[in-house]
């Protein structure tokens, strides 16, 4: 598995980007932490927005509050959708962002991103 972290300054634009993916069926909602999900399986991206903005402190002045990570198994491995889940989450618990609200999405190359 090959982890690949990268640093933004836009929260809507992660959520946009991916959120249009899976609702054009190019890939797949996985599944979320502490980030309404309505189990439809499409993305409510400006209600995501708000779900992320309940914990977004106004006061803060990091440069690039948003990471986005790309898992990615290597590819003679044959994970199901509960395994790259489970994956995921063990990933942002040991990553120590276990508590922090995040989306797990599945894009079409089976890499799995974690925004």
């Amino acid at each position: 598995m090959v982890a690949k972290i990268s640093l933004g300054k836009s929260l809507f634009g992660a959520l946009a980007y991916n959120g249009e993916k899976i609702n054009k069926e190019q890939g797949k909602l996985l599944g979320t932490n502490k980030i309404f999900d309505g189990c439809s399986g499409r993305m409510d991206i400006c209600r995501a927005m708000q779900n992320f903005s309940r914990d977004l402190s106004p006061h803060v002045r990091t440069e690039k509050p948003v990471m986005h990570v790309s898992l990615n198994p290597h590819p003679d491995d044959r994970l199901t959708d509960m395994e790259l889940e489970d994956i995921a989450r063990e990933y942002m618990e040991r990553m120590g962002f276990g508590e922090q609200p995040y989306i797990i999405y599945k894009h079409e190359g089976a890499s799995v991103k974690v925004a």
